[in-house]
């Protein structure tokens, strides 16, 4: 079972980092749950493309399982003050139809202040998808960000947060300690 909060704090983490080191700034809760449909649907794209059967006009390259973890990465952004110390209340089926509808029903109560349950009933149903490892897919999506983004044009991946996340420190603190650990720009 992935544990969300784990995950949470390495979006944190990742989300400090970009804000202080790049252009790639943290969009607003409600931008982050527009971000978060649009890649939803993008899982849906990526596996009528792996299923087949249908002339596409151009490839991308991108899976289920890819697309998925860039949604996670903006439904957890969506979190951020009120984080993943509660329970959603119900979970939804693991099918990408259901994930997608919940995506937007997230969007559509976001003025109306419940869209927290909708947000993590989508996390579960991920990280529950069949074949998905969501602390590795979240990882590669994150260091594909990064590596697009990062203006010092560091060569070096982000640390391992498993081997340096610290539940001591705070997001912010732990960012810092990324960039004082190898991660200035390389010459």
């Amino acid at each position: 079972m992935t544990n969300l909060k784990i995950l949470y704090d390495r979006v944190m983490v990742f989300r400090a980092y970009m804000d202080a080191n790049t252009d790639w700034k943290t969009p607003s809760v409600i931008d982050c749950l527009r971000f978060a449909v649009c890649e939803a649907a993008e899982s849906l794209d990526a596996w009528l493309r792996e299923k087949g059967g249908y002339a596409r006009n151009r490839e991308n390259g991108h899976t289920v399982h890819s697309e998925l973890a860039q949604c996670a990465l903006m439904l957890l952004t969506a979190l951020g003050e009120i984080g993943v110390g509660f329970q959603p209340k119900k979970s939804i089926p693991v099918d990408l139809d259901t994930i997608v509808v919940e995506t937007a029903a997230a969007l559509a109560q976001a003025n109306a202040g419940t869209w927290h349950w909708p947000v993590l009933r989508c996390l579960r149903g991920i990280a529950a998808y069949p074949g998905m490892d969501l602390a590795v897919e979240l990882d590669k999506a994150m260091e594909q960000i990064r590596r697009k983004h990062d203006v010092r044009h560091c060569t070096q991946r982000l640390p391992a947060a498993e081997a340096t996340w610290d539940s001591g420190h705070t997001a912010d603190e732990q960012a810092q300690r990324w960039a004082g650990s190898g991660m200035e720009e390389s010459d």
